[in-house]
């Protein structure tokens, strides 16, 4: 009835009245529940505490401090700080008042749905410390109303007891039932300060309210040695459903051949991947590596390793659209998958409904979970077992569900029941760019594995775009073959396009298009203003954003400042034309090749619309393949589409100098990189090969003379070199 809310209303906010004299208050009728929670960390696997309080607390040498309530005569819970046995090196706890005199106890347990610890109190001297375990009473909802939630701690002033507000707030899903939710941890207690239930990680948990959380299932708890039997049972299974996958990745190293010390180096380091492979049926297995688009593109000699140390070829399957993995097929059978993968969908098999009872099953699998995180990226299989708890989850990329954890997550992590039963692996999402300026980044997050497995059902699961392909391709850029420069508020003025340009806080104009792109196809013009793209299947368009533009090495240089100091100067800097490793080509390059996509672009006051399919560009002069000229002590590359237009040459004849070997004839005759060599004794070049066969003889020692035609920086000259 409304007026009996309005009259305990009144009755909460009215001052407490004083209590008759003798009578104990409500905080010496709770303290004697409470101890004090001395636990101290350690590394473990060479890994410190993912926690940043127990790390900062390892560092500076100091136990983690936090209160503790007694639950029965020898045991003690905690709040759970996050932290595994493996990272506990020892538990001590006092009485309130008397921090001179320790108890040591062990981890007994954790709580299966509430973020707690249960430690074993041992004796000291066969004796153990008064105690005064919590005696729950019945609740009712009026003893709720008048709850105080009662919290231990230590704080800045020490060691305090604090009191607050305890009512909460309830909530009543759509599916059924309801729960409750308290700001702050602790013990709700009544007015005479007897326990009415537990508030910890924001929930309340109460003995004799069926329409709330069920209280047995709340307290449950999980003991360490239940932990150790499923963590055996998991690593078994994990030792063959999770195998490692060698692969090589082709990267593009500018002094390949002057450095081959560093580049062997490299090879094992970039060239050779080392990644977690999950056996998924049985001659299949998911990869859950984050691998961009360029990446996958140079995918090449895939192998698989068996548990007995064999090795078996492995085949690009398929890259995940949604989510950064790929699938790796093999000829050879492969051990049984995880029991969780046996059953493609667990709810779809059991002929449930999909929506209402994912969330239904998200809510029961909330709280303790094993972690094992696997790898093999320091050339030996690594496997470490931690506790963690799932706290809640929320909607992520494309509506996701995500769960929450209480420490971070780990790439290529798999989240087990304390039953042993598999839960969630994390993924990252392969999120698309909301605008050119952004750096690509996602993080891996704990998805439910019911809601993979039907993702990886659907027929668009798999991006066909996202493939391998020929390594002389695997060298290029997507691009849309145009130069361009970013906005500011004047130029957009200037085109008409403050609007369209948010004040020229978007857009990139163009300055120069490529004959044969697909921007030349598009009918894009110079003094057009791209805008945005939009991917064929994502629903937002992507808006481009300039950022500090590569206009080249030599573009405030004069030739006042003397050949000797340029010599030296150019010798360390990048190419003199603009790089078309820009942010529009790395965009397009992640999305893959084959991709349709929309362009909309402002022209002379009106916006215009194109598609067209993205494609490999042919070689710039960055990822083009270079010789070199052991004799001369430089390296060389064709003369690239865009280095063409740069030196204003009517055509691609000639060679471009790459590198200059410090103390070579090249360097002592006065070549430094990016000079046009035109003619080799007087002879003009074509191209590469032209260059490879005139030097041919020279090379070989068969002639000791080589006489060189040089053109850069406004002039020409000749250098002749002698062995």
């Amino acid at each position: 009835m409304p007026w009996l809310k309005l009259i305990l209303t009144l009755l909460v906010l009215l001052p407490a009245l004083p209590l008759p004299a003798g009578e104990p208050s409500p905080t010496t009728q709770f303290l004697p529940s409470c101890l004090q929670v001395y636990i101290h960390s350690r590394s473990a696997d060479g890994e410190t505490p993912p926690q940043p309080e127990s790390a900062a607390n390892l560092a500076n040498l100091r136990p983690l401090r936090q209160g503790g309530y007694w639950w029965s005569e020898r045991l003690v819970i905690t709040p759970d700080p996050g932290l595994s046995d493996r990272f506990i090196r020892q538990v001590e706890v006092a009485l309130p008042g008397a921090e001179g005199e320790k108890w040591p106890a062990l981890v007994a347990g954790r709580f299966r749905h509430l973020p707690l610890l249960l430690l074993e109190v041992l004796p000291v001297e066969g004796k153990l410390p008064p105690t005064q375990p919590l005696d729950f009473q019945s609740v009712t909802d009026l003893d709720l109303f008048d709850s105080t939630l009662f919290s231990y701690y230590y704080g800045a002033r020490g060691w305090e007891l604090a009191a607050g507000g305890g009512l909460g707030r309830e909530f009543f899903p759509s599916q059924g039932g309801s729960r409750r939710e308290v700001e702050g941890e602790g013990i709700l207690v009544t007015p005479e300060g007897l326990p009415l239930g537990l508030a910890f990680g924001g929930l309340a948990s109460f003995p004799g309210l069926p329409t709330r959380d069920n209280w047995e299932k709340d307290v449950k708890v999980v003991t360490s040695q239940a932990l150790r039997q499923t963590e055996s049972l998991v690593r078994s299974q994990l030792r063959k459903a999770v195998l490692e996958i060698r692969l090589s990745l082709r990267s593009i190293i500018e002094k390949e051949e002057e450095y081959q010390e560093e580049v062997d180096a490299l090879n094992y380091s970039i060239h050779e991947v080392r990644l977690s492979g999950l056996v998924t049926d049985r001659r299949r297995l998911l990869v859950p590596a984050s691998l961009a688009a360029p990446d996958i593109a140079r995918l090449e000699d895939i192998q698989v390793v068996l548990p007995d140390g064999q090795e078996v070829e492995g085949r690009f399957a398929g890259a995940l659209g949604d989510y950064q993995a790929f699938w790796v097929e093999t000829r050879t059978d492969l051990p049984p998958p995880l029991d969780g993968f046996t059953r493609l969908d667990p709810l779809a098999s059991a002929g449930k409904d999909s929506g209402p009872e994912l969330t239904s099953w998200l809510e029961q699998e909330k709280g303790l979970f094993l972690r094992f995180f696997v790898s093999f990226d320091l050339g030996r299989r690594r496997e470490i077992a931690d506790t963690d708890r799932l706290l809640g989850f929320h909607h992520g990329y494309r509506d996701a569900p995500l769960f929450s954890t209480l420490t971070n997550e780990l790439p290529t992590s798999l989240a087990f029941s304390p039953d042993g039963e598999f839960l969630a692996l994390t993924l990252a999402p392969r999120l698309p760019y909301k605008g050119v300026a952004e750096v690509f980044d996602a993080n891996a997050a704990f998805l439910p594995w019911p809601h993979l497995a039907r993702q990886f059902a659907l027929p668009t699961a798999v991006d066909t775009s996202l493939i391998p392909v020929p390594a002389a391709r695997g060298r290029r850029l997507i691009d849309l073959g145009v130069e361009w420069q970013g906005l500011d508020l004047n130029i957009s003025r200037l085109f008409l396009a403050e609007e369209a340009t948010r004040g020229g806080k978007i857009g990139l104009l163009v300055n120069h298009v490529y004959p044969g792109t697909s921007a030349e196809q598009l009918g894009i013009r110079e003094q057009d203003i791209i805008l945005s793209l939009k991917v064929a299947g994502q629903t937002e368009a992507i808006e481009l954003v300039a950022e500090d533009y590569d206009n080249g090495a030599w573009e405030h240089l004069t030739q006042s400042d003397g050949e000797d100091f340029l010599q030296v100067w150019l010798s360390s800097l990048s190419p003199p034309w603009p790089s078309r490793e820009n942010t529009l080509s790395l965009l397009l390059t992640s999305l893959g090749s084959g991709r349709q996509v929309e362009v909309e672009y402002w022209r002379e006051g009106e916006l215009a619309r194109g598609v067209f399919v993205t494609s490999f560009m042919e070689e710039d002069f960055r990822n083009a393949r270079k010789w070199r000229v052991a004799s001369l002590g430089i390296s060389v590359k064709p003369l690239t589409y865009e280095a063409v237009r740069y030196l204003r040459r009517p055509g691609p004849e000639g060679v471009l100098v790459a590198d200059v070997e410090e103390g070579s004839l090249g360097q002592v005759a006065g070549i430094y990189p990016c000079l046009l060599i035109t003619r080799v004794n007087g002879l003009p070049l074509t191209d590469m090969a032209d260059f490879q066969d005139k030097l041919a003889a020279f090379e070989a020692d068969k002639e000791r003379v080589v006489e060189l035609t040089l053109e850069g920086f406004g002039k020409t000259r000749l250098v002749k070199m002698e062995q």
